[in-house]
């Protein structure tokens, strides 16, 4: 019997490190596999990453500079060791990615005192779909979600040098993308919420400080950038300031803020479709985190970032990324807790808790998601793009929509920077050098409709200024004419 009990004790730490392989394999295949081609280029895709490659390459700070300074000192690295590519986005932010999952590992030791409950968590994120979609594609909430990943760290861990990390990287969160800003609150309350009667310490008040000194670097920066270009600044912050989803209908509103059933709706819903189980089991144990006063820091991130969410009357796919690290590691920590009393379940020769058969579900369900989604991948855009690839250089300058020109060697010159409704004529064209337009559906067109042009005055615009060479996947490819 004696040597029964060995032979288990001895091949648990096995299984175990085969487990924490097999995740790690796991949440690589999802994050690297076919990384060109799935999901699609999105829109914020062109638009952020051009404006750092102009900044770096021309020295030209567009406006989207003003917005997120942060964003482009940290892509900037990358780009000009490896070139300004959409390729070169996309494999950033998939190691920035992965960095955050080292950043969720230790806030779950930190926060639970448990490794189990820590792994658990890293494999719901590492293997989230939503997380998964936006940190295979060049966004700024890579950089976003790690930094906040990485606030939270610091702030947990606590020792002698942490509360600097905080301020500094309290600063880089909000220079990076200033909607993280809720987190600072979040962070405040998680350091008064107490219980009755017990003080703030030294050390809870330094951090407060950390905070506040975050937020004083960050209004720093920006009135310095106000001050450097004005009017490039307000062409930025103005428009961002009041967008509104198109069928937001808010009558209480403050620029894009306000209150509006149909956008905080949707929010929900789209929380609901892409973790079911995942958010369910995450609210819940935020509201227990709460109740208990339990991992308190990653409930108020939790629920400050859904409250944020929902009172925005703009807000995208890849705006709700936010919330899906508070939850996964929430979700991991009160299943680990079931898992202790938990008895074992018999599935032929396997035995297994039934919060770790609620782990494997999630896991895998967005497994079978994105590697569907890796598998059923066609962007029919690709053609257009392909042949603009042959048919220029380096040397070319090329009209388009920024997702295109960030695929393109050719010198870029995006549709926005004309005058709305962006319908230039072949002059304006030729005199900004502009050999080649590509005008798409999806953006260009949209967006001219969008500024007052109608469908026939878009068609005559492009008629007036250039020759169609061909169209294919809902591009057009066009050529100025020349005088």
């Amino acid at each position: 019997m004696a040597a029964t009990h060995d032979a288990r004790s001895s091949s648990a730490p096995a299984n175990g490190r085969i487990a924490v392989l097999a995740a790690i394999a796991l949440i690589l295949l999802v994050r690297v596999l076919r990384l060109r081609a799935f999901p699609l280029i999105s829109a914020d895709e062109g638009g952020w990453p051009l404006a750092v490659r102009v900044w770096l390459t021309q020295g030209w700070a567009t406006f989207d500079y003003y917005m997120a300074p942060g964003y482009h000192w940290l892509l900037a690295g990358p780009y000009a060791a490896f070139g300004a590519t959409h390729m070169v986005g996309r494999v950033t932010s998939v190691l920035v990615g992965l960095v955050g999952l080292a950043f969720a590992y230790g806030i779950g030791l930190q926060t639970f005192a448990d490794k189990k409950a820590a792994l658990w968590g890293v494999l719901l994120l590492g293997t989230s779909y939503q997380a998964v979609l936006i940190d295979r594609r060049a966004l700024i909430e890579p950089f976003q979600v790690t930094l906040m990943l990485a606030l939270t760290f610091f702030f947990l861990r606590r020792r002698r040098w942490d509360v600097w990390a905080v301020g500094a990287c309290t600063a880089a969160l909000l220079l990076t993308k200033i909607s993280a800003i809720f987190m600072v609150p979040a962070l405040a309350v998680a350091i008064v919420w107490r219980p009755p009667g017990e003080r703030l310490g030294p050390t809870e008040r330094r951090l407060l400080l950390a905070l506040a000194a975050g937020v004083a670097i960050t209004l720093v920066v920006f009135v310095a950038l106000y001050f450097r270009d004005r009017e490039t600044f307000m062409a930025g912050w103005v428009p961002n300031m009041k967008k509104l989803n198109p069928n937001a209908s808010s009558s209480v509103r403050a620029g894009r803020f306000g209150l509006d059933p149909v956008t905080a709706f949707e929010t929900i819903r789209r929380m609901g479709e892409y973790e079911p189980l995942m958010c369910g089991i995450g609210i819940a144990a935020m509201l227990k985190g709460w109740i208990e006063r339990k991992h308190v820091a990653l409930s108020a991130w939790l629920l400050f970032g859904v409250g944020f969410l929902l009172i925005q009357l703009y807000v995208q796919e890849n705006h709700r990324v936010v919330t899906v690290a508070p939850m996964a590691l929430l979700a991991a920590a009160l299943l680990a807790e079931l898992d202790r009393d938990a008895s074992a379940l018999k599935l032929g020769a396997i035995r297994v808790s039934w919060p770790a058969l609620c782990v494997a579900a999630v896991v895998g369900f967005s497994v079978v998601r994105i590697l569907g989604g890796l598998a059923t991948a066609r962007d029919p855009r690709m053609a257009a793009v392909q042949w603009l690839r042959e048919h220029t250089d380096g040397e070319t300058m090329v009209a388009a929509a920024p997702y295109i020109l960030m695929q393109l060697e050719a010198k870029p010159h995006a549709f926005a920077w004309f005058e709305p409704p962006f319908l230039p004529s072949a002059e304006e064209l030729r005199k900004r050098g502009v050999s080649w337009v590509a005008v798409d559906e999806q953006e260009w067109v949209h967006e001219s409709e969008d500024n007052g042009a109608s469908p026939e005055q878009v068609a005559q615009g492009f008629a007036r200024c250039c020759e169609l060479v061909t169209k294919t996947g809902g591009v057009s490819i066009l050529r100025v004419r020349v005088e």
